[in-house]
């Protein structure tokens, strides 16, 4: 993913939100009916929540380093580890965020939010053997 494929838009009343432009790939490579999305995901503010996505990445924005701002620069960025000064330290490094810790996204996520994590990756999220979810 990077950063160009998120864009930060506004509606005719002027209400910001988020527009997702998916590129293309292996099983969205636009020869077959699966190809891109004929309408893009978009996401409107929650106001007044800490989940509010479009306020989410306007913080994460103003955190990134300007030269990482590019369409072309990865979306996900290293953390900037530091146990000194905290404010005076950039919070992402001008990297992308490596394969592992992405991996790892999904795991953590789940239980920090106390589900079991034991079936869930960051292409699954369904019980085993769930009919549902199949």
């Amino acid at each position: 993913m990077r950063w160009g494929d998120v864009e930060r838009k506004e509606t005719a009343d002027g209400t910001a939100f988020l527009e997702y432009s998916e590129r293309q790939t292996k099983t969205r490579a636009g020869a077959h009916p699966k190809g891109p999305r004929t309408v893009k995901p978009k996401m409107f503010p929650v106001v007044g929540s800490e989940r509010d996505p479009v306020r989410a990445c306007d913080f994460y924005a103003s955190k990134r380093p300007e030269d990482l701002k590019t369409p072309d620069s990865p979306f996900y960025l290293a953390i900037n580890q530091t146990t000194k000064a905290v404010n005076t330290k950039p919070w992402f490094k001008s990297a992308p965020m490596g394969v592992n810790k992405l991996k790892s996204l999904m795991k953590t996520m789940a239980e920090k939010a106390g589900l079991d994590a034991k079936n869930l990756t960051n292409h699954r999220g369904k019980e085993k053997d769930d009919p549902e979810t199949e």
